[in-house]
């Protein structure tokens, strides 16, 4: 039988199985290899090479819904017509998932042009999975004469890839729990100090909503670094309006303007907080660089058109199926109330996978 695979097919399988045979904590939480984890030489390459990674930056960081943040950013950004780079992680189903280019997947044939650059390349053998993809995804940017770019941290954010940035136009901090406990420490101190490594001095932080005791230590440690910190829970309110299985639609207010009627196809009331997040943040961002307010129906039409798979994503109506991939107790509780919320027949399944 014929060989049914093209030479790009081949090309692309052999550049992913060369980067996920590296060294990868998504696939090996492995604590020996952390006191490894640095960012000077991802720094020091930029640096060497004209820094292709600097341009509007929204950089993430968090325990949960940064994914969901950064996406409904994106979305608004897109409205505005710039070139936009959406680096997110993990992946679903392709690892191209990761690297959207103006709202749509890098392409096989352009990631292998530029991740061939350097897994054919021995200066970068040592070099993990993440810390390549993470310069794939500012080069490909760089090649898309990107505007702005949501960067979105892999694990952590001090030692994080992704925080070989020096510049960012606005940081956020999305819920802080604990998880990766193993890596990242056993308290909310200690997890907090990795997560607002991001940030630097004088820099603008969005604060999403969280518990009071991880606002309360972010805010501290966002005071000693000397940023300026917007706090979500204080500066914004969600009025619900309707929620069924397919959406929900709501109205956010801010100090800067009124949003009314955003139909959210992700539902829960998390998502609504994501999205308040996401639009404090546009604003803050919008001021910064082009000193006016950001256009409502720039937000508005953005936030209606994001779509992010596998948040409580219902893959099937009759009988009614929904997928969510979450990951710590703080998601179970968030998917168990929207469950709740949306008042279903109490006969259900649930089916868990390790």
């Amino acid at each position: 039988m014929q060989n049914s695979i093209t030479k790009e097919n081949q090309d692309y399988i052999n550049v992913v199985k060369n980067l996920t045979n590296r060294s990868n904590f998504e696939k090996n939480l492995d604590t020996q290899k952390k006191q490894n984890w640095k960012v000077e030489h991802l720094k020091k390459y930029l640096e060497d090479n004209g820094n292709f990674e600097i341009r509007n930056t929204i950089h993430l960081a968090g325990s949960k819904g940064k994914g969901s943040t950064a996406h409904f950013i994106n979305s608004i950004l897109i409205e505005s017509k710039k070139n936009i780079l959406l680096y997110t992680s993990p992946d679903l189903h392709a690892v191209t998932e990761r690297i959207v280019l103006n709202g749509k997947q890098i392409s096989k044939e352009l990631f292998v042009k530029i991740a061939s650059e350097y897994t054919e390349n021995n200066f970068f053998n040592n070099w993990s999975y993440f810390e390549l993809m993470t310069i794939i995804a500012w080069k490909a940017a760089q090649m898309q004469n990107c505007e702005w770019q949501v960067i979105e941290t892999g694990l952590g954010g001090r030692l994080d890839a992704t925080n070989a940035l020096n510049q960012k136009v606005v940081n956020i901090i999305t819920p802080i729990e604990l998880e990766h406990t193993e890596i990242l420490g056993n308290t909310l101190e200690e997890i907090s100090i990795e997560k607002t490594g991001i940030i630097h001095k004088n820099e603008n932080v969005v604060v999403a909503k969280m518990s009071e005791e991880a606002t309360k230590i972010t805010k501290e440690k966002i005071n000693l670094i000397g940023a300026n910190h917007a706090l979500v829970d204080q500066e914004c309110t969600i009025n619900y309006r309707n929620q069924s299985i397919e959406n929900q639609i709501i109205d956010i207010n801010t100090p800067v303007n009124n949003y009314k009627e955003i139909k959210l196809k992700n539902i829960g009331k998390h998502q609504a907080e994501n999205a308040a997040t996401a639009i404090r943040a546009c604003e803050i961002a919008w001021q910064k660089i082009y000193k006016e307010k950001i256009p409502v129906n720039y937000v508005v039409r953005g936030l209606s058109k994001t779509i992010i798979p596998g948040r409580i994503e219902k893959i099937k109506t009759y009988p009614l199926i929904f997928i969510d991939s979450m990951h710590t107790e703080l998601s179970a509780i968030k998917l168990e109330e929207t469950l709740l919320n949306l008042k279903l027949p109490k006969k259900r399944v649930i089916v868990l996978e390790h």
